[in-house]
């Protein structure tokens, strides 16, 4: 479903690609245009040609020596030496080879069901909320 908003005087387009929500501004203070790119797009995704090539794309294992370098200087030692063991012994080889964007529902899960073969499900639970949510609010990432 795709539509197009109008913020003050500015309109937007809001649409969804690949399971992904996406929301432009047009810069544009023209409905007519508005709704002519908004068509535009709706034709490419039709095509599967939607170039995103402006969003970031951000390697988890990236993410994760910036997200580590962060934790090392808000938190104490010893709390920054058991997140650096937990994502270098168990998150970063697990996801190292996607970008942030690409990781989802299924492959956490996945993660956690191999992951609780090892430790309890509940440590799982925590470990992943903890790790993954802190990280991704402090560092301003876009999952």
């Amino acid at each position: 479903m795709s539509k197009i908003l109008k913020r003050g005087k500015i309109w937007y387009i809001d649409y969804i690609y690949k399971g992904k929500r996406i929301r432009q501004s047009l810069r544009t203070t023209s409905k007519r245009i508005a709704e002519l790119v908004l068509k535009n797009i709706e034709v490419q995704i039709a095509k599967e040609e939607l170039d995103l090539t402006g969003i970031k794309k951000i390697m988890f294992i990236d993410f994760s020596a910036r997200f580590l370098k962060w934790y090392g200087v808000q938190n104490s030692k010893r709390s920054h030496e058991d997140y650096d063991n937990l994502f270098n012994s168990t998150i970063i080889p697990h996801f190292k080879d996607y970008h942030m964007s690409d990781i989802n529902t299924e492959m956490i899960e996945n993660y956690k069901i191999q992951r609780s073969q090892v430790i309890k499900p509940a440590t799982v639970n925590i470990d992943l909320f903890s790790s993954i949510s802190r990280s991704s609010e402090k560092c301003n990432a876009k999952v």
